[in-house]
């Protein structure tokens, strides 16, 4: 059975690049921590959006890893969640034609599935399995 798994999540990520997929696996981290930041503090999604000046639609977004942020942006949240950001180019883990070399092959899946949730239209499932 997960060797099935692995073969789907593996054709279906055939056609990204590394950089769709660091994109996704960063998108997806940033989504997942605005989420539980927000919930820890007790905000719904109107009531952050009322902090920041944003509709909820927009946070609903952040949420689903729906958007590419802008450092602006990226700095309010973090004043607003009282999270840290600490922005680096320097990678975590040395880096292959395959993006991240992996530990295991359910690693591989984790990351491919976070990048086909984080980049698909109908993605909100995501961020409420994380919260």
């Amino acid at each position: 059975m997960e060797n099935n798994i692995l073969e789907l999540l593996s054709t279906l990520s055939d056609g990204f690049s590394a950089e769709d997929l660091r994109f996704a696996d960063i998108a997806s981290d940033l989504a997942s921590q605005i989420t539980t930041r927000r919930i820890e503090l007790g905000l719904t999604q109107t009531a952050l959006a009322e902090k920041l000046g944003r509709s909820q639609a927009t946070i609903s977004k952040w949420e689903n890893a729906d958007c590419n942020f802008q450092i602006k942006t990226l700095i309010e949240i973090s004043q607003q969640l009282e999270l840290p950001l600490t922005i680096s180019f320097k990678n975590p883990q040395p880096k292959t034609e395959a993006y991240y070399i992996s530990p295991t092959p359910a690693a591989d899946a984790a990351r491919i599935c976070k990048y086909i949730s984080a980049s698909s239209p109908g993605s909100s499932w995501f961020a409420s399995s994380k919260a």
